[in-house]
C-alpha cells in the first residue's frame, strides 16, 4: 500500500497504467482479465508472440491500453461525465435539457464520425443533412439565457458568410478568430 500511495507523493498524478501495475505487481487487488494484458504488458508480450490474436482483441488491449495513459485526475472528472454531473455533455447528451448558459463546440474533425456535419450545414461543403441539421436545434434550442457557437472549419470566412446570408446570425453577432499561423514561443 506505502508503494502504491507513494505514486502521488509530492502532489504527482500518475498514468491510470502506472496505478494499475504497481497494484498486480503487489497482488494488492486481483486483475481482471481484460486488464491483465497491460498490468502484465511484459508477460504478455512473451507469452503471445508468434501467435495469431484475433484483431478485435488486439483493437480492444491497444484501446484500454490508449485509456490507461491519462492521469488518475482524470477518473473523477470521467465519472462525473458519465453519472451526468459535469458541466459538458455531448450534443445527443443534452437532448431534452436546458441550461441558462451554453456553449456549443462543432468541429467535423474531432467529432470521429461521420452521421454528422457542420461544414455541410454552414454551407462549406457538400450538401446538409438532415440529422446535422437536427442536432444543431437540440444544441442551440437548450440555452434558456445565452448561445455561443464555436465553429472550426477549414473556411472560416465561407462559415461567416453562409451563416450571415442565411439570416441565421446578423453580422455583429458571428465574430471571426483565426489561429496564427506562427509557433508561440
Amino acid at each position: 500500500m506505502a508503494q502504491l500511495m507513494g505514486l502521488f507523493d509530492n502532489g504527482a498524478d500518475p498514468a491510470l497504467v502506472d496505478i494499475l501495475r504497481n497494484i498486480a505487481n503487489s497482488k494488492l487487488l486481483p486483475i481482471p482479465e481484460s486488464l491483465q494484458p497491460s498490468a502484465f504488458r511484459d508477460a504478455a508480450l512473451k507469452a503471445t508472440a508468434g501467435d495469431d490474436d484475433d484483431e478485435a482483441e488486439d483493437d480492444r488491449t491497444a484501446a484500454i491500453d490508449a485509456f490507461l495513459t491519462a492521469p488518475y485526475s482524470q477518473v473523477a472528472r470521467y465519472d462525473d461525465h458519465v453519472s451526468g454531473r459535469a458541466a459538458f455533455d455531448t450534443h445527443q447528451g443534452v437532448k431534452g435539457l436546458e441550461f441558462p448558459r451554453v456553449m456549443v463546440i462543432m468541429d467535423d474533425d474531432e467529432a470521429g464520425g461521420f452521421m454528422f456535419s457542420y461544414e455541410k450545414m454552414f454551407g462549406v461543403k457538400g450538401t446538409p443533412n438532415e440529422a446535422t441539421q437536427r442536432l444543431f436545434y437540440v444544441t442551440c434550442s437548450r440555452a434558456e439565457e445565452s448561445l455561443a457557437l464555436v465553429a472550426y472549419s477549414a473556411a472560416p470566412q465561407a462559415v461567416r458568410r453562409n451563416v450571415i446570408g442565411s439570416g441565421w446570425f446578423g453580422a455583429d453577432e458571428v465574430e471571426l478568430i483565426e489561429p496564427s499561423l506562427s509557433a508561440p514561443n
